[in-house]
């Protein structure tokens, strides 16, 4: 007895072939007993893989029903007919049999990754394995393949998810030095612009340079914003702005000869409750799959509208009856029904091979369903289509943003002078130059560190330490994170502010958790600068334990209102 898998090499069936055969003759079974051998034609029809088989004039002499199913011809047409009557079908067949001719003995497999083609004239990628063998001195082969085109898609996506994550690390760093870049920048227009003897003339130059920067910045925090993948936090948000914000980013991205327009019709706009960072990218695939639908320019339109109603049948457990409806719509070429039916389904993609993994529609339509609303679509042939994601109206209002502690000194009644120590900790020559030059002109002490482990070395070996400690998190050796550990451990009662480019919710959170008394983000401008470590400062003096003297080393002085 001998087992034989049934179906290509590399990629095995739940399929055997049995061949038994005895060592001795047995009589002929009496002939009131008959055991016939079930057909040819019922075996491989049981077979999950399209089983073809031809004779060595390369006629179809088997054709099971996954064949058919694969190829789109019935078994009547091409059972007995020479396989060159059906184009596709030899297209498909003629380099496997030229594998097998190639070979010594034994079964074939297809080099590569062969494509099958379908009566229809759709191409698919295949996985097959040919077999030849002789009977009464004739040639047969028999051809087992399947179609691989979803196990080609998964490998596409993981690839394609691979790479995203690796464009959010080379994001974050590269965010990380463009936020050096443009603090420097931002720092030097503002020193330029505080110049009492500057002509009027480039004070203009430099206001119009501060408003580029300021842009810039915006927008280098905005894509690593939708580059991070985050958990949902749902919380109460208006579309609107956050469609005002995907709009800016594709203004900057797009093609020039699409028109985008951002409308509202129902202002002013009931608020949902969401993930701002999930829902913005429901929004820009929604937008980039209108964009690839016209790549010779057109028009896309974000409209947004309150609607009243019933939720559609197949929203389960929805009782709201007030929604905000987003539409993205193109002027492109449209769909057919037979694509419509099939829009939302993983890895479905009428795009070109290595243009899109088709998964952008399916996540967009997982996230909006996952918030308690769904998906419409309209498209015709010719007159673009009309993508639209319907939310339940939010039932809170926005949280209200913290204020400030009261026992922070209004800026308008505080001078933000001050003679502490201050210690900027930054790998960025040039950013730590910028801080220096800003704090040292408001009468502040400051030194400087290159990286966390000379920090913590500056800090070790200055009696009492630092009334301030500025602390850049992403830096060689020793990172912010960990020097932060380090002073907590010489000085429990060290004043630590972050300065750094593209925090999340995450990080803020841990820094408050870790004990870092303030955050900054990169770029920022000198007069926030100033103002946040003055009031830190002043802060730090009012939670203070009083106990009449001053650490050795740590300056008595402060800010004219402290």
């Amino acid at each position: 007895m001998r087992f034989h898998p049934v179906g290509p090499s590399d990629h095995p069936s739940d399929c055997w072939m049995v061949v038994c055969q005895s060592g001795q003759q047995q009589a002929a079974p009496p002939a009131s007993q008959p055991t016939a051998a079930p057909p040819l034609t019922a075996i491989i029809d049981g077979i999950g893989e399209a089983v073809i088989v031809l004779d060595q004039d390369l006629q179809t002499v088997a054709f099971n029903r996954a064949a058919e199913r694969t190829f789109g011809y019935m078994r009547e047409e091409v059972v007995g007919q020479p396989s060159a009557l059906f184009p596709p079908l030899y297209k498909t067949l003629q380099p496997l049999l030229e594998s097998v001719r190639a070979s010594a003995a034994g079964p074939a497999k297809a080099p590569g990754t062969p494509l099958g083609h379908r009566a229809q004239g759709q191409s698919f990628p295949i996985a097959a394995t040919v077999s030849h063998a002789r009977a009464d001195g004739k040639s047969i082969y028999t051809v087992v393949l399947r179609d691989i085109t979803r196990q080609k898609q998964g490998q596409q996506a993981m690839a394609q998810s691979q790479k995203m994550l690796a464009i959010g690390a080379l994001a974050s760093g590269v965010a990380h030095d463009f936020n050096n870049i443009l603090t420097a920048v931002l720092s030097h227009l503002d020193l330029a612009a505080s110049e009492p003897t500057l002509p009027d003339t480039v004070r203009e130059n430099v206001t119009y340079a501060q408003t580029s920067a300021r842009r810039g910045a915006e927008l280098v925090s905005k894509l690593l914003a939708f580059s991070r993948q985050t958990e949902a936090k749902l919380a109460p948000l208006n579309l609107d702005e956050l469609s005002a914000e995907v709009v800016a980013m594709l203004r900057h991205s797009i093609d020039r000869r699409i028109e985008i327009r951002h409308e509202l019709v129902t202002p002013p706009l009931w608020l949902v409750e969401g993930d701002g960072s999930q829902l913005m990218q429901v929004l820009m695939n929604l937008c980039l799959n209108a964009r690839d639908a016209m790549p010779n320019g057109g028009r896309l339109c974000i409209r947004l509208e309150n609607i009243t109603g019933s939720p559609p049948p197949t929203v389960p457990h929805q009782d709201a009856r007030e929604f905000v409806r987003l539409t993205v719509s193109d002027t492109g070429e449209g769909m057919p029904p037979e694509v419509l039916n099939r829009l939302f389904e993983p890895y479905f993609t009428t795009k070109a091979v290595g243009k899109g993994t088709g998964l952008g529609l399916s996540i967009a339509h997982s996230v909006v369903t996952e918030h308690g609303g769904w998906m419409e679509v309209e498209s015709k042939l010719g007159e673009g289509s009309h993508f639209s994601a319907c939310f339940p109206r939010a039932s809170s209002s926005p949280r209200a943003v913290p204020q400030a502690p009261a026992n922070l000194i209004p800026r308008e009644e505080c001078s933000l002078e001050g003679r502490e120590t201050i210690l900027v900790v930054d790998d960025d020559e040039t950013v730590r130059l910028v801080v220096r030059a800003v704090l040292s002109y408001r009468g502040y002490q400051v030194t400087e560190a290159c990286d966390g482990e000379e920090a913590v070395r500056r800090y070790e070996q200055t009696p009492g330490g630092f009334d301030l400690v500025l602390l850049d998190l992403n830096m060689p050796r020793l990172n912010g994170w960990d020097a932060m550990s380090r002073m907590q451990q010489l000085d429990p009662a060290v004043t630590i502010m972050l300065l750094s480019g593209g925090l999340t919710e995450g990080d803020i959170e841990r820094a408050q958790r870790l004990g870092a008394t303030t955050v900054l983000s990169k770029p920022f401008e000198n007069p926030e600068l100033v103002r946040l470590v003055r009031q830190t400062l002043d802060r730090a003096k009012r939670s203070a334990p009083s106990s009449g003297t001053e650490p050795a080393g740590r300056s008595r002085g402060g800010s004219a209102c402290s």
